[in-house]
């Protein structure tokens, strides 16, 4: 059994505006963030790792972004079980609506 302990800082989304655009690293895990239990308090985050960096966002309300992540962490999911390997860094843009997730 491996057993991990972690401490991270839960950032607050960075592209709040239209034209915003980052590259973030592989998407490799999403969850929602219980807090005591409370509705308030609870929040969905990713988690991007590149190089030796790790961070966690909270992911603001908007189904499309959330969508496009967990389409791209379940293909991660599926290549490394079958080629030892993750395939998705993103790079994403905010528009006016919309963000689009797209690998470099």
């Amino acid at each position: 059994m491996t057993t991990i302990k972690q401490t991270l800082t839960v950032n607050d989304w960075p592209l709040t505006k239209a034209g915003d655009t980052g590259f973030f690293g592989y998407v490799v895990a999403m969850g929602i963030h219980p807090g005591e239990w409370e509705r308030e308090d609870m929040f969905t985050y990713v988690d991007f790792a590149y190089s030796h960096d790790y961070t966690r966002y909270r992911l603001p309300a908007h189904d499309g972004l959330i969508k496009q992540l967990s389409e791209m962490l379940q293909g991660n999911i599926w290549e490394l079980i079958n080629a030892d390997s993750f395939m998705g860094k993103v790079h994403i843009t905010r528009g006016e609506q919309d963000y689009t997730v797209e690998l470099p």
